[in-house]
């Protein structure tokens, strides 16, 4: 499948760069016959470009998702895995750090990209965020450009489509934010229906939405944690929204240069059964 602009109230906003990416296998073809496709596609917000790239590869309905600009062992993870089984990548590149930058008549707003997914998560990250950086308050335009962004962004690549699963790769910094974090005590211990631990790294863990992925993965001998739907805290995480929604969900979540171990994630969740 290529790239296919649907959100029409969106397409002022985004610029296509390169081709179109619409691969197939042909009778006989092996996916590491097929070479991958890549493609750039460029958003404004505000005054600020922000290229988005996607990189597929027939063979998987998977799809990769890589928000935060730098986390390159989630990329580099996910690239090699479009490469070896075939699915796509799509990627946020903005300013090579963590948070999302972006101006308006002069004036710099700051998020995470992965609070961007709903009005009260996106209100708080642009509130605490813009102060922090800037030391300013955001105004309501810098709220309704991001969340026009993020649902336009949504529609543009059918993230809450059921005919692909959606994955999302993400890296931490050791003993910082961990499968610990969910289990009882953890900070996040609220935000957890189920958590099975197989012990090793816990900074290597995969957080889903479906309780069908999670005993999936619990079988696959995967430290996973399920989301409580019913419960999470609106943090506007791209998660957070697929719960609200009921849409699978799986965050394949590792260590900054764990590439070995990443790749080993994603190759299990992507040996799952897809629609």
């Amino acid at each position: 499948m290529g790239f296919a602009p649907s959100h029409e109230q969106f397409d002022s906003f985004r610029e296509k760069e390169g081709r179109e990416i619409d691969a197939a296998l042909t009778v006989g073809e092996t996916t590491e016959e097929v070479e991958a496709k890549e493609v750039e596609i460029t958003y404004m917000i505000g005054e600020t470009r922000i290229k988005v790239v996607m990189y597929e590869k027939p063979g998987s309905s998977l799809t990769f998702f890589n928000m935060h600009d730098n986390e390159d062992t989630a990329a580099n993870a996910a690239r090699d895995v479009v490469d070896s089984q075939g699915g796509r990548l799509i990627e946020l590149r903005h300013t090579g750090d963590r948070n999302l930058d972006f101006e308006i008549h002069g004036e710099v707003y700051t998020i995470d990209p992965n609070r961007m997914f709903t009005d009260v998560g996106a209100a708080a990250s642009l509130r605490q965020k813009t102060a922090d950086y800037r030391g300013m308050t955001y105004k309501e335009e810098a709220l309704r450009l991001i969340r026009n962004f993020a649902n336009g962004f949504i529609a543009d690549f059918s993230l809450a489509s059921p005919e692909r699963t959606l994955v999302a790769v993400h890296n931490n910094t050791d003993n910082r934010y961990s499968l610990k974090s969910y289990q009882d005590g953890g900070q996040y211990e609220s935000d957890a229906e189920l958590v099975f631990s197989r012990g090793g790294d816990l900074d290597d863990f995969f957080y889903v939405t479906d309780r069908a992925v999670f005993d999936y993965l619990k079988a696959a001998g995967m430290n996973v944690v399920l989301q409580d739907n019913s419960r999470m805290t609106d943090d506007g995480s791209l998660s957070v929204y697929c719960g609200q929604n009921g849409i699978t969900y799986v965050n394949a979540e590792a260590q900054h240069g764990h590439l070995a171990q990443q790749k080993r994630m994603l190759e299990v969740i992507s040996s799952r059964p897809q629609p």
